[in-house]
């Protein structure tokens, strides 16, 4: 028998069905964002740095993407500790931040895209880079 509803329709694959979950489980109870006092104390500590500084300092790219007028975009992702084997011992604490380097390789702007709960506090970001 043919279902009326989905006859002639193709079926997603599985692994964008579990993106459209994903995605929606995001939507429906909101991905942390940053509050503008984290972006400024982000802002504050890493414009104008060299990318080389900042990568040894916070760790590798995520990903890169030259831009024709010589900048560069960066995905930055904080790094997660291991709290154990499991599902249930998954890190979530995150500080995900956009930058982009301009030809000389300085950090023009930076654009917080995910600050969750951290560690000791409520924001991943501020733990990383507020001045000690």
């Amino acid at each position: 028998m043919v279902n009326r509803r989905t006859a002639g329709r193709a079926s997603l694959p599985a692994s964008w069905a579990a993106v459209a979950l994903a995605t929606a489980m995001l939507a429906g109870c909101g991905a942390p964002q940053a509050r503008p006092d984290i972006q400024t104390v982000v802002t504050a500590r890493v414009a104008g740095m060299s990318v080389g500084d900042f990568f040894d300092t916070f760790g590798r790219p995520r990903s890169r993407s030259e831009r024709g007028d010589g900048s560069t975009d960066y995905l930055w992702i904080s790094e997660t500790k291991a709290l154990g084997s499991g599902a249930a011992n998954v890190d979530l604490s995150r500080c995900t931040l956009r930058l982009v380097a301009d030809s000389r390789n300085r950090i023009a702007s930076v654009e917080v895209v995910l600050d969750s709960p951290g560690y000791t506090s409520t924001s991943r970001c501020n733990e990383i880079f507020a001045k000690k």
